[in-house]
């Protein structure tokens, strides 16, 4: 997950220091080789040399920074020396409603990284430790759901604080309403999904949400429950529902419901009646939840308006501290109540995942300051002097300038973020179409690239 971030560096600092690429008809075609292609490799190929990649990747960056940057001296010397540039203004969002680029990034890279795997899976080069487990223990593609939850409730209404108070009890049984109303194309999807595999018999693990109940269920059964909370409580308690479920809800895992959920009522893995069925997707959905409050929370955080670079490195400090802090705490739980499973979304997964979603944020966002960092000293590195003429002044002014929006975004993350549930839903229809088709390329890594 490290490679992402540092290809995104890489890419930022290539259209900062060749901005005639950023406004290139063939913009899409750099993201897709710098972002997906140097992903799809430290995943599949590249995969136990992930550190070599990424060294490589920030030794790209160094060498592009010293060899292309005009006044690149200058320009580092202005960076070092930078302790003037902590108040200067950086207006990251101007307000709650605005997109947070170090947000979308995280959030768009997180579903490439989901759609890497899940097509990358079926091939005989993906490392199996990569794999989803069956019971216990981490796999990248483990944090996929987890991350999917969390990072969409970072740009929920509730998180950006843009839900109404003081409403009337009809317009908060209007409100549950339309999120209940909001929910059936994805009850519709989970529906779909169960007909389709169950008519082409396609291989699933039922062990995993169970017999007929999928991830479209579980994304359908956190938002109306999340909804009907905030009918009556405002979104700046959702650290205190996402403890208290939690808890609860670890505590009947202790009291007996993890046999349940593991063995059914038997003891022997059976499956009789529809709820007993799908025990796993039913009950693993009490997790999300906690994560989804905990998303709110820390989406609540973020999206305080800050107007300097100061304060966006105390934000930084403050995401690093919680991944710092659920990584301390993750091996003292996981020794008390026991190990990781995806399967329960029990209370180690949930500290699991919070911690890994503020540290793939933390970087993201010191990606994002230190690309503004470099913009802002290469600005500062190419004012003339007192001494020049004022001809130069005017021809320098416009590289000067900081970029715009349109020039500093990936269009391919972008198009990405700009709906993440079709994308991830896209990505598992054509997946589950070329495992049908063309199984017998299992073991091709060019076939993997060009249907990638």
């Amino acid at each position: 997950m490290s490679v992402l971030p540092a290809t995104v560096i890489f890419r930022d600092c290539l259209y900062l220091v060749l901005p005639s690429l950023a406004n290139s008809s063939f913009k899409f075609l750099f993201d897709f080789l710098i972002v997906v292609v140097i992903s799809e490799l430290s995943f599949t190929l590249f995969s136990d040399h992930a550190l070599l990649v990424l060294s490589l990747t920030f030794l790209s960056i160094v060498l592009l920074l010293t060899t292309f940057a005009s006044d690149a001296r200058e320009m580092f010397k202005n960076l070092l020396h930078s302790s003037n540039l902590l108040h200067k203004p950086v207006f990251l969002s101007q307000n709650r409603n605005q997109h947070l680029k170090f947000i979308s990034y995280a959030r768009a890279c997180i579903n490439v990284a989901t759609a890497i795997c899940i097509l990358a899976v079926d091939f005989r080069f993906y490392p199996r430790r990569f794999a989803k487990t069956e019971t216990f223990g981490t796999g990248v593609m483990d944090t996929g759901v987890g991350l999917f939850v969390i990072s969409n409730a970072l740009v929920a209404p509730e998180a950006r604080q843009k839900t109404v108070r003081n409403r009337s009890f009809l317009d908060k049984m209007s409100m549950l309403f339309l999120s209940i109303k909001s929910c059936v194309p994805l009850l519709t999807l989970g529906l779909s999904r169960v007909m389709v595999i169950k008519r082409i018999d396609y291989q699933e693990h039922v062990s995993e949400y169970g017999t007929h109940w999928n991830f479209f269920f579980t994304l359908a059964a956190v938002k109306i429950f999340s909804t009907f909370f905030f009918c009556f409580v405002s979104s700046t308690y959702s650290w205190l529902v996402s403890i208290i479920v939690g808890v609860a809800y670890q505590w009947y895992l202790q009291c007996g419901l993890q046999e349940y959920i593991l063995h059914g009522w038997d003891g022997q893995g059976s499956r009789t009646g529809l709820f007993d069925a799908n025990r796993e997707g039913i009950f693993s959905s009490f997790g999300y939840v906690v994560l989804y409050f905990a998303g709110i929370q820390l989406g609540c955080y973020i999206f305080v308006i800050r107007k300097s670079f100061l304060h966006w490195i105390k934000c930084l400090q403050g995401l690093t501290a919680l991944s710092v802090g659920c990584w301390i705490s993750l091996p003292v739980c996981c020794h008390i109540i026991g190990p990781i499973s995806r399967r329960l979304a029990n209370l180690p997964y949930v500290i699991w995942i919070i911690g890994l979603c503020s540290m793939v944020l933390a970087i993201f966002l010191a990606a994002d300051l230190f690309t503004m960092l470099l913009t802002f000293t290469q600005n500062d590195a190419k004012k003339p002097n007192r001494k020049q003429k004022k001809t130069s002044s005017v021809k320098n002014s416009k590289i000067c300038q900081i970029p715009s929006k349109s020039e500093n975004s990936i269009c391919l993350m972008d198009a990405i973020n700009y709906n993440g549930l079709v994308f991830f839903l896209t990505s598992n229809l054509l997946t589950g179409a070329l495992n049908l088709y063309l199984l017998w390329f299992a073991g091709k890594y060019h076939v993997f690239l060009l249907i990638s």
